[in-house]
């Protein structure tokens, strides 16, 4: 009989799998952008766009909390996961519908006809999202990360591969719809048959009211966050058009890539191993401590980097039609690092039963971030959006440090947690302002110039942590060894 796991090896063993996942999955959608970015034109990526921000605003009001209350819940019963099945059923029908009706209506917001029939289409997402959402939820509170990283990958190469074809056909901007259908459908069919439960003709109101009553503040927290993390491109796409709102997204979808390995595996595992948790701050603490130090090693490196050589990346990656994203992806490149790092601080709230805080924190930050926006389209276009969106991150700090003293924790701790990786970013940053001193642009081609200082910037950040902070590169190594399952 085989010995059970402990909570470390269950987070450790659900990180490495999620992680792999993510970046599988980045790793194939990067190539995939790069490929489309070269056969269409930043407009049909900006349609795409406009219609992708509605039908998040439309699934944020099906959206109840009841997933996280279910993760959150430590006793879940089959009237419970029924009557959540059953509500997220009916809100997608709903929802579906609702997305077809004010299709019209964003098509004359966005000035964009297409927009309308792209809408449309996605629609369907909805009633295919209901399907499987008690589903996904049972995989997450079991941290059952193997079997959803075999998900997110085998559907991140169908909506990839479809995508292609679909662009290689001619099908424009259509091809990103047909590939979005697709990988949709593939997780529906799987999530259903990998999860064993099924759901019984039951629905409690005072099991849905329970549930809601956990819910109801990540419900407002995540229409608020929804446009505090959206407004950029709602603005932009308004005020600017479609041609720059699919640059600004290109500049703003590559950093988020980075941000994405964070939400996706790192806050979807450490939210049911802090809830297990949730009483013992100090354990949390220093859970949430080390989570910061560890991400801060590996995206600070990465996002410097593609800062300092965003121009010949874009050159290279996406051709020269794209260099105008260059400049607002520098920009962004600053915002995802502090986005990173503060991506946890939302499941610490929730894991300790505060999401009213959340909610809290969202409705002061929408505001200023509609202002910042507002401001940087009218003064700087797509350039100034994105400084907007880097002020509002800074000061959104100030959540971390509340989060902090509800702990009972020094916020200079947090500081110390970042210190070693933006170190050995500075030391980084510096031999790459050599690399393009000895290499400059207009003397040495952008491939050359783009793969040395990959190279270089690479093993010089390597060497500042190892032999600069070997402390924290040893807890480093001891956390990869315990992903990978060596003792």
């Amino acid at each position: 009989m085989s010995k059970p796991q402990s909570l470390t090896q269950q987070a450790s063993k659900g990180a490495f799998w999620s992680l792999a996942s993510n970046i599988a999955v980045s790793a194939i959608s990067f190539v995939g952008t790069a490929i489309m970015a070269r056969i269409l034109e930043p407009k049909d990526f900006g349609l795409i766009g406009m219609a992708v921000l509605v039908t998040g605003v439309v699934q944020l009001f099906g959206n109840f909390g009841l997933g996280a209350a279910l993760v959150h819940k430590k006793d879940v019963t089959d009237e419970d996961l029924s009557t959540a099945f059953w509500a997220n059923m009916g809100a997608g029908v709903v929802l579906a519908i609702i997305c077809i009706l004010i299709s019209p209506l964003t098509a004359m917001f966005f000035r964009e006809k297409a927009v309308m029939w792209v809408l449309i289409s996605l629609s369907l997402n909805f009633v295919l999202s209901a399907i499987c959402s008690v589903h996904s939820t049972l995989v997450y509170k079991h941290i059952q990360m193997r079997p959803l990283a075999f998900i997110e990958v085998v559907g991140r190469i169908l909506r990839v591969g479809s995508m292609l074809i679909a662009a290689f056909a001619g099908l424009t901007f259509w091809s990103i719809v047909v590939g979005m259908v697709i990988e949709r459908v593939f997780k529906t069919i799987a999530f259903f048959f990998l999860e064993a439960w099924r759901p019984s003709r039951v629905f409690s109101m005072e099991k849905f009211n329970d549930m809601f009553r956990y819910g109801r503040n990540l419900f407002g927290a995540g229409i608020l966050g929804y446009f505090n993390q959206n407004m950029d491109f709602i603005v932009t796409g308004r005020v600017l058009g479609a041609d720059l709102l699919g640059i600004y997204q290109m500049a703003f979808n590559l950093p988020n890539l980075v941000k994405g390995y964070i939400d996706d595996s790192v806050g979807v595992v450490s939210f049911p191993v802090f809830c297990k948790v949730q009483d013992d701050n100090a354990r949390l603490v220093r859970g949430f401590l080390k989570i910061v130090t560890f991400v801060a090693l590996g995206t600070f490196p990465i996002l410097a980097g593609l800062a300092f050589t965003a121009p010949d990346f874009i050159r290279v990656v996406y051709s020269k039609k794209w260099l105008p994203t260059a400049e607002p992806l520098q920009i962004l490149c600053f915002f995802a690092a502090l986005a990173c790092v503060n991506a946890v601080v939302g499941t610490l709230l929730n894991a300790k039963g505060r999401p009213d805080l959340s909610l809290k924190w969202g409705a002061i930050r929408l505001p200023a971030t509609i202002i910042a926006i507002l401001l940087g389209v009218h003064f700087g276009g797509i350039i100034g959006v994105a400084w907007g969106m880097l002020i509002i991150q800074i000061l959104s700090l100030a959540m971390t440090w509340q989060v902090f003293q509800i702990l009972g924790a020094d916020f200079r701790e947090f500081g110390k947690a970042l210190y070693p990786a933006t170190a050995a970013c500075l030391i980084m940053t510096g031999a790459l302002v050599l690399i393009h001193a000895v290499l400059p642009p207009g003397e040495t081609e952008a491939w050359i110039r783009l793969g040395t200082e990959f190279v270089i910037g690479a093993v010089v950040y390597a060497a500042a942590i190892v032999y600069g902070f070997k402390e924290t590169f040893q807890e480093f190594t001891k956390f990869l060894n315990s992903l990978i399952g060596v003792e």
